[in-house]
């Protein structure tokens, strides 16, 4: 069997595992090129990759009718063992063939081309200069010089100087807009807190404050149901009590009409929830979904520690952190999006709410652009805040991009959780 062969067969085997695990699209879009594709696959590559939210049905309707592939002999699965290790052992091989066949087609068009060379040595000397030539340009096509990307950076700047881009700020939280410099696109931001430490609830505010500037944002609520992140997010609009939205009877004659009040007001309202388990390819293909059809910017994960896997090759429960917050880091770069990420901190957290606490993985810390921790303010005697009952510490743990160490105050009130600015002043912002 000759290379071009090799190629579609384990193109095939690639198609077969994502008909099998439609949750593998997204990945494969990312390490694969239509352009490198044979032309047998063409229109079957790109046909998934194009689906939003790939299911089973979806994807037999879409691939059924196209003549170039057998749909119910790639459906029978190739790959026992499936997963996102064995997506990218067939495209690594993938990879090394379509080079190889790429340096053969060069080669054999200069053979032909020299045919009257004068004597072997002048022949093996073209050959050795064509091979070169052909890896020094693959090579370059992957090298940013300073100069172009200085440039890129200058009409970056160049934009904000003249407010044309604006880093996204908060209006309910002010030190969090000093301390980041506002959220950017790419950034990936942790929240880490002990049980009942109040980081969804702080994960909330922020969720709201940016929908109520009409910028778009996505929860992936794995840890509260449907019915509990609705009724968080509407008690924090409305001032309701939470608990009577969770027991329904509760609610007063006053607290039914506000809800209704509210029911006129949430068509525009810019927030996309999900309340489902999912795994990690799961939700970067909804990331990438809202992305590209609703313009999400910002994106919450409560929390990273409930995240499914996609296979069962990690060896710890660390390890497995680990690759999820890598991951979620690089979607955030590719994607050109703001991702949260809510992490939990282990039970000496409580006390010592640091990144030294986390739970499960201390790889969190050192992907994060900014890592906040939260804690009850009850919980740090050593702070000296008056009438601690139902307020937070909130403190940038860890920054890449400005002064860690500071921390600033907020509020449990009937609306929600609002930064408490004005006792800053008698606070300072340094812990």
């Amino acid at each position: 069997m000759n290379k071009q062969n090799n190629k579609i067969e384990i193109e095939k085997r690639i198609l077969s595992l994502l008909i099998n695990e439609p949750y593998l699209i997204t990945d494969a879009s990312q390490l694969i090129s239509i352009s490198d594709v044979s032309l047998n696959h063409k229109t079957s590559f790109q046909t998934l990759f194009d689906m939003m939210e790939p299911n089973e049905t979806e994807i037999f309707l879409a691939l059924r009718d196209i003549k170039e592939i057998d749909y119910f002999e790639l459906s029978k699965q190739m790959d026992t063992t499936g997963g996102i290790t064995t997506l990218k052992k067939l495209t690594n091989n993938f990879f090394v063939l379509n080079d190889s066949i790429e340096l053969d087609n060069k080669l054999n068009l200069l053979l032909e081309k020299n045919k009257m060379l004068k004597n072997i040595n002048e022949c093996f000397s073209e050959l050795n200069n064509i091979a070169e030539d052909y890896f020094n340009q693959k090579s370059e096509t992957q090298i940013n010089s300073f100069e172009k990307l200085f440039n890129q950076v200058y009409d970056e700047i160049q934009s904000e100087i003249a407010e044309k881009v604006k880093p996204i700020k908060s209006i309910y939280f002010p030190s969090f807009n000093s301390l980041t410099n506002g959220i950017r696109e790419s950034n990936l931001i942790g929240i880490a807190g002990s049980y009942k430490s109040g980081k969804t609830s702080f994960s909330t505010a922020l969720l709201i404050d940016f929908a109520e500037q009409g910028i778009p944002v996505c929860l992936f609520s794995l840890e509260l149901s449907q019915r509990e992140i609705i009724s968080k997010i509407v008690s924090y609009k409305t001032g309701i009590d939470y608990s009577h939205l969770i027991n329904s009877k509760d609610l007063t004659t006053a607290e039914i009409q506000e809800i209704n009040r509210m029911r006129a007001k949430v068509k525009n309202y810019p927030i996309y929830v999900y309340s489902d388990m999912m795994s990690l390819s799961q939700i970067k293909s909804k990331i990438k979904m809202l992305a590209k059809t609703k313009q999400v910017k910002i994106f919450f994960i409560d929390y990273i520690g409930y995240i499914q896997s996609d296979n069962k090759d990690f060896n710890s429960r660390e390890r497995e952190l680990t690759f999820f917050s890598n991951q979620l880091k690089q979607t955030a770069k590719e994607l050109k999006v703001t991702i949260f990420a809510i992490a939990q901190l282990n039970r000496s957290g409580l006390n010592d709410p640091t990144s030294n606490n986390l739970a499960e993985s201390i790889s969190l810390a050192r992907d994060t652009d900014y890592l906040f921790t939260i804690a009850p303010a009850e919980n740090l005697p050593h702070l000296v805040i008056p009438n601690r009952e139902n307020k937070f510490v909130i403190r940038l743990d860890v920054s890449r991009h400005s002064q860690q160490g500071k921390y600033f105050i907020i509020s449990l009130l009937k609306n929600g959780m609002r930064e408490l600015t004005k006792e800053h002043e008698q606070y300072g912002l340094t812990a």
